[in-house]
C-alpha cells in the first residue's frame, strides 16, 4: 500500500532568510516552505532524497500563494549497484513537467496544489522551477514552494528496475540517459491550508 515517504534535503540552487529548504520537512497548517534568493537567476532547483530506493506512486505539490513559478520539472534520481549512494553520483531523468495559475482568480489568497500520478523507481527527486509569475505581491521575483508530500513504496532490494508498468510508460530509475515520458494530467485544487497525509490523492 502506497503511503508517505520521508525525505531529506539534498541540494538547493538559492534559499530566502524567510523560507529555507529544511522547512519543506516540517508540514502542516503554519508551514511556510521554501522560497528562492531575491532577485535569483533560474531556473531554481530542489531536490530531495529518500531514505531508501522506493517506487514512487504519486506526487503532490503545494505552491506558494504568491511566490508562482511559471512551471516546475519533475526529475528522478538513482545511482548505479557499484556506486556511493550520493548526489554526485546521481543521474537524472526527466518525468515531465507541471503549469501553475498566476492565482489571479483568488486574489492571492489560494494556493495552488497539484497531484501528479508516477510510476517511477529512485532515490531522489528533483522539481526544478522556472520564472515567476509577475504580481503586485512578489517584489523580488522569487518562487516558492510551501509543501511537497511523495507517496509510494520502499524498495527492499537494491536494483535500479522499475515495476510494475504504469499509465504512460515506465521511467527507469535514473539510468535512463534523460529519456522522458508522458505525465497524466494533474489534479488541480486551491487550498487555503497543507494536509501532510496525503488525503488530495
Amino acid at each position: 500500500m502506497p503511503h508517505k515517504l520521508l525525505f531529506q534535503i539534498a541540494h538547493v540552487t538559492s534559499e530566502d532568510e524567510g523560507g529555507r529548504a529544511r522547512d519543506l520537512l516540517q508540514q502542516g497548517p503554519g508551514a511556510r516552505g521554501w522560497a528562492s534568493a531575491r532577485f535569483c537567476v533560474y531556473p531554481q532547483e530542489v531536490i530531495i532524497k529518500f531514505q531508501e530506493r522506493s517506487h514512487l506512486t504519486r506526487l503532490q505539490i503545494l505552491a506558494h500563494q504568491h511566490l508562482i513559478p511559471e512551471r516546475i520539472e519533475i526529475h528522478i534520481g538513482d545511482v548505479g549497484p557499484e556506486e556511493d549512494v550520493t548526489l554526485h553520483h546521481a543521474s537524472f531523468t526527466l518525468l515531465g513537467h507541471v503549469k501553475l495559475s498566476d492565482n489571479t482568480h483568488s486574489d492571492f489568497r489560494a494556493r495552488e496544489l497539484k497531484s501528479v500520478s508516477l510510476e517511477s523507481t529512485g532515490l531522489f527527486l528533483k522539481l526544478v522551477l522556472y520564472k515567476n509569475h509577475i504580481n503586485k505581491l512578489n517584489l523580488y521575483n522569487q518562487v516558492g514552494v510551501v509543501g511537497v508530500n511523495v507517496l509510494g513504496n520502499e524498495i527492499e532490494d537494491n536494483n535500479n528496475s522499475v515495476s510494475p508498468d504504469g499509465e504512460g510508460g515506465v521511467v527507469p530509475g535514473g539510468r535512463g540517459g534523460g529519456r522522458s515520458t508522458h505525465l497524466p494530467r494533474p489534479r488541480v485544487f486551491y487550498v487555503r491550508g497543507w494536509s501532510s497525509g496525503g488525503n488530495h490523492s
